[in-house]
């Protein structure tokens, strides 16, 4: 299932006609939102089996890229993510970031962590970090929230004194209180 102005863009209105003309492909709409879909599911998978490895990184980077140039094509932020995945290239920290918001907001805590974990290791730096303690919290990993809290305000506390950007003093004044809440009522060290 792919949103029409996303299909448009990578096929072309002339072609996409002609696809639904023969039977191949439906329009539909999905939370109100146009999409062109397979006619019969055994249409996508006999068109995902016939292709190989390296079509299918190719295919999957077109997806994200056009995905991603255009707001109005109505992707999901998580699929972006499958797709960049699947194109074997590196995902952008802000995309990961952008798509472990996405997960919490549905409760898909587990996957929010993951995909905040691999901000993280793509080099979100502290908002990434922030992020991934607030989802380890939410989960009741108290002990991994603390540990990630400490990386973004550790730092400071050993250098003494807070970055002079704003938003970065911010960001770790955020994991402060975040690692102060996660001792107290997660932890129970409330003198801490």
């Amino acid at each position: 299932v792919l949103h029409l102005p996303l299909a448009e863009t990578l096929i072309g209105q002339v072609v996409l006609a002609e696809l639904e003309r023969s039977g191949l492909v439906l329009r539909d709409a999905v939370l109100a939102l146009p999409v062109i879909r397979p006619s019969h599911p055994f249409y996508g998978e006999a068109l995902r089996a016939g292709l190989g490895p390296i079509a299918r990184r190719h295919h999957a980077r077109r997806l994200a890229d056009a995905a991603e140039a255009g707001p109005e094509s109505g992707v999901d932020v998580l699929r972006v993510v499958a797709w960049r995945a699947a194109a074997g290239g590196r995902v952008a920290p802000d995309l990961l970031a952008q798509a472990a918001r996405e997960a919490r907001r549905r409760s898909e805590f587990d996957r929010a962590e993951d995909l905040a974990a691999r901000a993280v290791e793509a080099g979100g730096g502290n908002p990434s970090l922030l992020l991934l303690g607030e989802i380890q919290n939410a989960l009741g990993r108290f002990a991994a929230a603390d540990t990630t809290f400490a990386r973004v305000v550790d730092p400071v506390i050993a250098g003494g004194e807070l970055p002079e950007d704003e938003d970065a003093a911010s960001l770790v004044g955020l994991s402060a209180l975040a690692m102060g809440f996660n001792r107290a009522w997660g932890l129970g060290r409330h003198a801490d």
